[in-house]
């Protein structure tokens, strides 16, 4: 994958269709910081009908479709959580959507990822305006100093 966007439709067990992208983003790092493998960012869309994703089998697929695209290419992945409408049980009703879906991909990641080949970073940016915002970097473990440079990179723009 080279400075390109690559999309591919998927079809969830229970129906939901989806579209994942994986973008190449040279542009995130500023100038002067050297990182030399691809940042990919991923990026979820589902059909316009479809308001609510309802389940963590679903996450779970997606995660795991994710991970099957790590695996052909060495790259940092990221992906910020949405805010739309997601179902969660009484116990969690006191989290917003992006924090509650930021719990459940780091869940489903560590299912996915039973050989602890990649790593999951979750970042939280501090929004007192519009509210936190919840991105994972997600990598292979010798990629580790990147994610730590993206982190650091990212947690800059806490407002």
């Amino acid at each position: 994958m080279s400075q390109e966007t690559i999309s591919y439709p998927y079809t969830a067990k229970n129906g939901s269709n989806y579209i994942i992208r994986f973008k190449y983003t040279p542009g995130m790092i500023p100038a002067g910081v050297t990182i030399l493998i691809p940042i990919i960012e991923v990026i979820i869309f589902t059909e316009d009908n479809v308001e609510i994703i309802q389940t963590s089998t679903t996450l779970l697929e997606l995660v795991t479709l994710i991970r099957s695209n790590a695996d052909l290419v060495d790259a940092v992945y990221y992906s910020v959580c949405s805010d739309k409408m997601i179902l969660k049980s009484a116990k969690r009703s006191d989290l917003s959507h992006q924090e509650y879906r930021s719990q459940l991909f780091s869940s489903m990641f560590n299912k996915a990822n039973a050989d602890k080949k990649y790593i999951n970073k979750p970042v939280v940016i501090t929004d007192l305006n519009v509210g936190n915002h919840y991105i994972h970097l997600m990598t292979l473990e010798k990629n580790q100093d990147v994610i730590d440079i993206i982190s650091e990179e990212l947690k800059k723009h806490d407002k």
